[in-house]
């Protein structure tokens, strides 16, 4: 018994000494805690300056005033044949925001043949780098009233058998900011032949797609200037010059008025080489996808 218990002491000494020798090796921990993943954001921003015989819609209001635009003379050496217009409120400029139900590049009453006017649309991303699409869909032409003049000339009534889109021309371009068409600067779409239902009834738009991203982040803005008119455009390609003669307007249109809505829509450009923009058919709700944008002309 004395032998067996001798060997147990033994064995349970050399245990021990054996425990005692590998706590004792250099060793060291490291350890990284809180991991995330994070899914990143798109956020498109839109702003408007508009821009009509002379006049723009700018904010009058003070640093740290809530915004209140008015029309007011472009420069003190610009004159305008709407003088009615000097200091009263408009709503087609804004500051860089996501676009509201009631935003409208452009509402004008009481045009005349010849009229003409641009608006300098901004667009911005945050975050992250982007393909852009824009549709101009809904359009209707209203008929209005039917003076005594127009009745001669027209024998439509109904709500929506007006004729402005006949004789409204638009011209859009790649611009850098300065509402007006450069030398170098790409044309997006225009309709100097041909009636406005062709450039902005049913249309989608690919602005940014692969190979021409959409850039994210501070002094990344893009702009597109949309310059339009009442009456025949002339594009002078050579002086990059745009003129608008009201001379072929009849009384076909007197008292009608034009409506559409214009819609952005982003998505990622990381990942998705095969981006192609969605068709009017299959274009993403605005509703709960907050990268689509919609504004009424």
């Amino acid at each position: 018994m004395r032998k067996i218990f001798t060997s147990l002491l033994i064995v349970g000494a050399v245990g021990a000494v054996a425990l005692g020798a590998t706590q004792a090796f250099f060793s060291d921990t490291e350890t990284s805690t809180g991991n995330v993943l994070s899914a990143g954001a798109i956020d498109l921003k839109i702003d408007s300056t508009a821009h009509y015989d002379g006049l723009v819609c700018t904010n009058v209001a003070g640093g740290g005033q809530d915004p209140v635009y008015q029309w007011e003379l472009e420069t003190d050496q610009v004159q305008t044949n709407r003088t009615d217009l000097l200091h009263k409120p408009c709503d087609s400029s804004w500051e860089l925001k996501d676009l509201t139900l009631g935003d409208k590049f452009f509402n004008l009453i009481d045009l005349k043949p010849g009229d003409n006017g641009e608006n300098t649309i901004s667009i911005h991303v945050d975050s992250n780098d982007a393909y852009m699409c824009a549709k101009i869909d809904n359009m209707v032409n209203y008929e209005n009233d039917v003076t005594e003049p127009e009745s001669i000339v027209d024998d439509t009534s109904g709500a929506a058998e007006g004729e402005l889109s006949q004789e409204i021309r638009f011209f859009a371009w790649d611009d850098n900011g300065d509402n007006i068409w450069d030398k170098g600067e790409q044309v997006l779409f225009s309709n100097i032949e041909g009636p406005a239902d062709d450039v902005i009834n049913g249309v989608v738009y690919p602005m940014f797609t692969p190979g021409n991203v959409l850039k994210a982040g501070e002094g990344n803005t893009e702009y597109v200037g949309l310059y339009w008119c009442y009456g025949s455009l002339v594009v002078n390609q050579g002086d990059n010059l745009l003129v608008c003669d009201g001379k072929s307007v009849t009384n076909l249109t007197q008292t009608d008025s034009l409506s559409a809505d214009i819609s952005f829509y982003v998505e990622q450009a990381r990942n998705n080489d095969n981006f192609v923009c969605p068709s009017i058919n299959d274009w993403p709700s605005e509703s709960p996808a907050p990268s689509a944008e919609s504004a009424s002309t």
